[in-house]
């Protein structure tokens, strides 16, 4: 409802500017057009619909928030719509990294699942399964936050993020005061935004060259 608005404030936004641009060079060149009755008119319009659309940007995503359903698991049929989102994702690495097709794999995905993890799922306005997470709490009572996926048609929108939020406020309902999170370099600056911060605890820290750790107190 309201992005597509946004998006389309947007579009007129920029035209209205290229409009403008083009009357400028129209009276470098003209002196008889160097000033139009509707000039000062489009330079308004031009600012206002930018003003707007980002307006509008800005409730499009709390009213995204809003309407999103975001769910501590504990039934099965939702544990299904989690595996479901994390399958697509593997199908989609694969997709991307056909170099790598050998590492992402279904069982190296769910391998790793216990009776003792927790999981996140995410809805959006239509029901449709959209973001996960994956958690536990281990030994030194640390929460682990693991398997952050959200589906390519529905990422940065904002479902990822609720996710980590949902899983770190369930963490710290079972008293866990720390969350570690393995990110890939291109997310870095994601989890940077929700306040993690680079870790060298060697009590967490995994042999992963290509992973970095972060933490977090929640």
């Amino acid at each position: 409802m309201y992005l597509p608005l946004a998006i389309t404030l947007t579009v007129i936004s920029l035209i209205l500017t290229v409009i403008l641009i083009i009357f400028s060079y129209k009276k470098q060149d003209n002196k008889e057009l160097s000033y139009f009755p509707y000039d000062l008119i489009i330079r308004i319009v031009a600012a206002l619909s930018f003003i707007a659309a980002i307006i509008l940007y800005y409730f499009a995503f709390k009213w995204l928030e809003f309407i999103m359903k975001v769910i501590r698991v504990d039934k099965e049929w939702q544990k299904a719509l989690v595996y479901y989102i994390r399958y697509e994702f593997i199908k989609e690495a694969i997709k991307n990294h056909p170099d790598r097709k050998d590492f992402f794999t279904v069982a190296w995905e769910f391998e790793s699942d216990s009776n003792t993890d927790r999981y996140i799922l995410v809805l959006d306005d239509n029901n449709n399964p959209v973001s996960t997470v994956r958690f536990l709490i281990d030994k030194n009572n640390y929460g682990l936050i693991e398997r952050v996926r959200t589906l390519p048609t529905a990422e940065r929108k904002g479902y990822g993020k609720e996710a980590m939020l949902e899983g770190e406020r369930w963490l710290h309902d079972l008293g866990v005061k720390r969350v570690f999170v393995e990110a890939i370099p291109p997310a870095l600056v994601f989890y940077q935004k929700l306040g993690y911060e680079l870790s060298k605890d060697e009590n967490v820290l995994r042999n992963h060259d290509t992973l970095l750790l972060m933490e977090k107190d929640v």
